[in-house]
Parts: structure tokens; sequence; C-alpha cells
């Protein structure tokens, strides 16, 4: 009876943590692809692709390190796993490319974000979930996970990285890049 008690129990719990891992994969009912860049860091975005499955669209981006830009919305995805992103830094003529691991926990830590403030009226705001992918001068990546897009307006603002690489780069010949 002991052993089938023992059996029983050890059932549960592979069961309580299949569980548990599998919270991360379960998609967002919304959230927020937005891009970031250091101020005066004039880059064309060309977009980015998550899982290889779904992508963001990219754009013009010159500001706002840590806030979310040239935004687009996803409707029931998960957070990706990994994201490819690549991007023109206008001032070198450099078209850089990466391939960026996201961290395991992130669809948890993305679940577990608290809600803000607006600073304004004092109004609580419930988490607007954003995905935010910087590109800083020289090709380096950070992606993080928010509880909202801005600083502006907003205490109670919680910004975590979940993932980082070193895109690699190449020179693009104004002469060759409509070819």
């Amino acid at each position: 009876m002991e052993r089938c008690i023992r059996i029983l129990l050890m059932g549960l719990v592979l069961v309580a943590l299949t569980n548990c891992a599998m919270i991360d994969n379960r998609p967002f009912k919304v959230y927020t692809v937005g891009y970031s860049t250091p101020e005066g860091n004039d880059i064309w975005i060309d977009g980015a692709e998550m899982d290889g499955r779904w992508g963001s669209p990219g754009g013009g981006l010159a500001c706002c390190w840590e806030m979310a830009r040239s935004l687009s919305g996803v409707f029931d995805r998960p957070m990706p796993k990994q994201v490819q992103i690549s991007w023109l830094e206008r001032s070198t003529l450099t078209r850089y490319r990466a391939t960026v691991t996201i961290d395991e926990n992130a669809g948890k830590i993305a679940r577990n974000l608290p809600g803000y403030t607006y600073i304004s009226s004092g109004e609580k705001s419930k988490s607007d979930l954003a995905l935010i992918i910087g590109m800083a001068p020289g090709g380096a990546v950070t992606i993080w996970i928010s509880n909202a897009m801005t600083f502006t307006n907003k205490t109670g603002r919680v910004i975590h990285v979940v993932g980082q690489a070193q895109a690699e780069g190449e020179y693009e010949s104004p002469l060759t890049r409509d070819k």
C-alpha cells in the first residue's frame, strides 16, 4: 500500500511539473512587439522573425532606449523562444543580423508583471505587456519584457532583460544596395 501511495505521489508531482513547464508555452491574448535604439542611432529595421513562424514589421527608428517604438500587436501567440532580427545602421552603412535566444522563463515573467500607475491622474492600469527588441550601435541586441511600453507618465514600470546577443555586421555599399 505504501508503495502505491509513493507511485501515486510521484505521478502527481510529475503532472504538476509538466503543467508548470507548459505555462510558458500558453499563448497570450494580446501583447505588443516594439523596437528600441539609443537616441541618435538612426537605423532601418527590416523586421523580426519569431521562432521562424511569424514576424513583426520594422521601419525607421532613431531613439528611445528601453522604450517600445514602431509597434505591432500580437494576438494569441506565446512568447517566442528565438528572435531573428536584421537592420541597417545608417551612419556606418552596416547591415546587422542577429539571432537571439529568449530566456525560457520569459512567459512566466510576462504573466507575473504587475500593473502600473499614471502619474498625471493616479489611475492604476493593468500590465500592457510589451516585448521590446533593442539594437545598439555596433550591433548589440537586448530584448526586454515590460509591463508598459514607455516610462512616460508612469510609475511602477518594470523591465526585464530576457535575451542578449551580438549581431554580425557587414558594410552595405549604397551603390549595391538596390541590386
